[in-house]
């Protein structure tokens, strides 16, 4: 059999990019997920090399659930977090599912006996300390990182993730900003999918200044001579600078963001700030769609890792992500997927109700649902109803549930 399945390279780093690279053309990934997933392959990669293994074709199961037991040993050191180590044991098995030989999954709770993740934050972010904060930001600027300076501003006060932010022609947001009162990222974006972040406070737009000035002639915060993959070094530093400041990296930048918007939108701490949730159950939901929505996620339940969780039963969103397996698998598969998370993210809304399963779904729930998304376009309420349609269907329900109200009612 030949090296690395004939992709042609002989190294295996780079032949698992090179599969991923064909499932973007074939659709199967996107760009971005191709990206983040061979990074994390490349960690895969370094290993099987210290262990005498060049190839993919001499890549074995064996082989992986010995990498994900030594991902286990530095989750239990308290070196590596639970997720990450999930993160990357599921890397390996997306590659070795793209090359032409079958593959069979490791599991990295079950055969690497990796702790099972927890996405519900249970301590505040240290970034939404504005004294935490404005250190951080001091050390970068004395170490000369006036580029780190600038993309923590935009991490804090926008809810960027780091490749967002430097992605980002913060001279261009900044006009936008100061005509339409938001924000567009598109670049960098999970997904490839864009999104609006809407400015509500000053100190998003002194952000949007600072990495424009710094900025300068470029069209982003890269360096002209420098790569994305290039920048990875570099970004390394600013996140070992601000954790060295505040104990966390950039992703907690983000968390303090979303706390912050929880706050403007309920008028009460999130959660994990206030140790309980103070809001009530209609509020702390319609603020978590508006936040995942401006973060970049499509799940309700995802915003629980920024901003604590809510208590409540999710037996109703365990039964729909049944309901809703081998949806993703017919149709559009982009589509599906979004469609699907708009399902759970009605799903997650009724149990903050009260219900416990879909036979106790009804009219009074799909028209409180409507209220949460009421600023949404037509277009997107629309697609939503459309997404309960399919859930009525999967459900057994009799009958389809009443459509979005239109403009004006």
């Amino acid at each position: 059999m030949a090296r690395n399945f004939g992709i042609g390279t002989r190294d295996l780093a780079e032949a698992g990019r090179q599969f991923l690279s064909r499932g973007v053309a074939q659709k199967n990934l996107s760009f971005a997920s191709s990206a983040t997933v061979s990074a994390r392959w490349r960690q895969f990669a370094a290993y099987a090399k210290s262990h005498g293994v060049g190839s993919l074709t001499t890549v074995t199961p064996d082989l992986v659930r010995a990498y994900g037991r030594e991902l286990s040993a530095k989750v239990a050191a308290g070196k590596m977090s639970a997720a990450y180590a999930h993160n990357l044991v599921s890397a390996t098995n997306t590659v070795m599912r793209a090359t032409p030989a079958p593959w069979q999954p490791v599991q990295a709770v079950a055969d690497c006996g990796i702790g099972r993740r927890s996405f519900v934050r249970t301590m505040a972010p240290a970034g939404l300390d504005p004294e935490r904060f404005a250190v951080a930001r001091s050390a970068l600027l004395a170490a000369q990182n006036a580029r780190g300076a600038a993309l923590a501003g935009l991490a804090r006060h926008l809810g960027l993730r780091s490749k967002e932010a430097a992605l980002l022609n913060a001279k261009r947001a900044l006009q936008e900003a100061e005509r339409h009162g938001h924000v567009t990222i598109t670049l960098g974006t999970k997904g490839g999918q864009s999104r609006t972040v809407p400015i509500t406070s000053p100190h998003q737009v002194t952000a949007l200044r600072e990495a424009g000035q710094v900025q300068g002639a470029h069209h982003n915060l890269i360096p002209q001579n420098m790569s994305l993959r290039q920048w990875q070094k570099p970004l390394g530093q600013i996140r070992n600078t601000i954790r060295d400041v505040t104990g966390k990296g950039l992703h907690d930048l983000r968390a303090a963001y979303a706390c912050e918007r929880y706050r403007q939108l309920t008028g009460h701490d999130a959660p994990v700030v206030a140790g309980r949730m103070v809001a009530s159950r209609a509020a702390d939901y319609a603020a978590r769609l508006r936040i995942g929505e401006e973060l970049g996620h499509h799940r309700v339940d995802v915003v629980s890792s920024y901003v604590g969780g809510a208590r409540m039963s999710y037996k109703i969103v365990t039964e729909v992500e049944q309901l809703t397996v081998g949806y993703v698998r017919r149709g559009g598969k982009d589509n599906r997927r979004q469609q699907r998370a708009r399902i759970l993210a009605f799903a997650t809304f009724c149990a903050t109700l009260g219900a416990r399963n879909m036979t106790e779904v009804g009219h009074r729930h799909v028209k409180l649902y409507w209220r949460t998304i009421v600023h949404r376009s037509t277009r997107t309420r629309y697609a939503h109803w459309l997404a309960l349609r399919d859930l009525w269907t999967l459900a057994g329900k009799s009958g389809s549930p009443m459509p979005p109200p239109s403009e004006g009612d």
